[in-house]
């Protein structure tokens, strides 16, 4: 099949300017594989998993999209914990890490009960 390029009703000098390539193939099969039938990604509106909102911030240790700073937080934690559980310890950094982690909770937890310890009268 050959194609002929469309005749330019502007002025011929304008047409000297312009590129015109044509390709021609021979078998429908050729053609099918150069140009492939498949639609654009169409970008997806991203809602945050905590909230329900329409995400507007990106972390990219968990990749997943979120609202706020209160959903960044659950989502972190969530995956801290998950790297506790299921993290592989014969890894260095992730095994001090964990430890790191161990310590931090004991202090919190040490902190709370100081602050939530009631007071007795002498």
């Amino acid at each position: 099949m050959i194609r002929r390029p469309p005749r330019s009703t502007l002025f011929p000098y304008t047409t000297l300017f312009r590129s015109r390539n044509f390709v021609t193939f021979t078998d429908e099969r050729v053609f099918r594989s150069y140009f492939r039938n498949i639609r654009p990604h169409v970008p997806q509106r991203n809602t945050c998993p905590i909230t329900r909102m329409p995400a507007r911030y990106y972390d990219p240790v968990t990749q997943m999209a979120y609202a706020n700073l209160q959903a960044f937080k659950v989502l972190r934690e969530a995956y801290y914990q998950q790297l506790e559980q299921k993290g592989d310890k014969k890894q260095p950094e992730v095994a001090a890490w964990i430890d790191w982690r161990k310590k931090m909770k004991a202090e919190q937890q040490s902190q709370l009960m100081v602050v939530h310890q009631p007071k007795t009268s002498l």
